[in-house]
């Protein structure tokens, strides 16, 4: 576990804490090394109360205070467990002087948007996991154009997916059944899980505008 970045936001300048840990047990991911982007004043169910979350989601329709305006499904991310525990922890100094060697494919964003941190840090962190792979998701993929080399541009409609798609982003919808271009998460229940994001690696963004690889969906969850 080791802090990788802390700093102001790049969505609203709020200070924000960056936190990998390792040894996830999360049956869809595998065992990837996991990016936390957190609020580093609030907790993350204080910072969802009073709003300060948009530091680290920035317009995700998915916040839990946008969702009711936006008809969208709260995020599925519980924040009383790892979240908590990991801001907690950085409270009381837990990581301080740590350094974290890769173990797996790191996850830029198991809570938090990518978008929020600097682009050199994204970008410093892609590198030094190499081999190792990484994947990533960011909902400001109108905004954030740096991020498409290394995430996909996470959508909600066969409208938005186009648009993404337009603009040169491979994108991971959450939805129904695969439309042209799409196939279903290999990793994913109604796939059988065939295999583990640590494993696969498909969810890498656009490794160039040349890039043919098919966009992902998912089911709801």
């Amino acid at each position: 576990m080791a802090i990788v970045y802390e700093g102001p936001s790049r969505l609203n300048k709020r200070p924000i804490v960056g936190i990998i840990t390792s040894g996830s047990k999360n049956l869809k991911t595998g065992a990837q090394d996991q990016l936390w982007i957190l609020d580093a004043s609030e907790s993350p169910a204080s910072a969802v109360a009073s709003g300060s979350d948009v530091s680290v989601c920035g317009l995700c329709r998915h916040r839990r205070s946008l969702a009711a305006t936006t008809g969208a499904d709260p995020c599925y991310v519980l924040l009383f467990r790892a979240p908590r525990s990991v801001w907690e922890a950085y409270k009381r100094g837990s990581y301080a002087g740590r350094t974290l060697q890769p173990a797996g494919s790191l996850r830029l964003g198991a809570y938090g948007d990518p978008a929020a941190l600097p682009a050199r840090v994204v970008a410093r962190l892609v590198k030094r996991w190499g081999e190792h792979g990484s994947t990533g998701f960011t909902h400001q993929w109108r905004t954030a154009t740096h991020l498409r080399r290394y995430c996909m541009a996470s959508v909600d409609t066969l409208t938005e997916q186009r648009e993404a798609a337009r603009r040169g982003w491979r994108t991971f919808r959450v939805g129904d059944a695969p439309a042209d271009g799409e196939i279903s998460c290999p990793a994913a229940k109604e796939s059988g899980r065939r295999t583990t994001c640590n494993r696969c690696g498909l969810c890498n963004g656009a490794a160039s505008p040349d890039d043919r690889r098919k966009h992902i969906t998912i089911n709801a969850h």
